[in-house]
Parts: C-alpha cells; sequence; structure tokens
C-alpha cells in the first residue's frame, strides 16, 4: 500500500463517519462521540487528583486492584458522570 491509498483509505472513512453521523438522529449517541472525539483529539496535560496519583505510585510498586474492584469502581464512577 502506498502513501496515496493510505491518503485516500483516511479520506474514504472520514467521508463515511461523516454521513453515518449526519444521518443519526439519537442524540446520545452524538453525545458520546462528541465526548471521545473530544478526549482523543485533547493535548492538554491530564491533571490527576490525589486518589489517581495514589494509584498510579501503587500501581508502580505492583499494588493493583482486582478485575471485580475495577469493575466495580469503573461502574461508579460511570454512574457519577
Amino acid at each position: 500500500m502506498n502513501l496515496d491509498e493510505i491518503i485516500m483509505s483516511t479520506a474514504d472513512l472520514k467521508l463515511d463517519l461523516i454521513s453515518k453521523i449526519t444521518a443519526l438522529n439519537d442524540a446520545a449517541i452524538i453525545r458520546t462521540l462528541q465526548k471521545t472525539l473530544d478526549f482523543e483529539l485533547d493535548k492538554d496535560v491530564l491533571l490527576l487528583n490525589d486518589a489517581q496519583k495514589e494509584r498510579i505510585s501503587k500501581a508502580h510498586n505492583d499494588e493493583v486492584i482486582s478485575d471485580e474492584q475495577g469493575n466495580t469502581d469503573l461502574a461508579q464512577w460511570l454512574q457519577d458522570k
């Protein structure tokens, strides 16, 4: 695959995505897409709270939480959003 094919593929993907978004009527899906794009395109420094810093420090020391606890924490976080 040469560079022109890669660029065209990206352009085609963008057009396909734009077409699908334009056809959407569900505001919740559109908001989710917007949040995802905002997150992915955000180049600012991510500011962590104390709890996040503590979790990172623990992870560096191989002190991790269980998968079940992680899922519980994630579910709680999503409810708070």
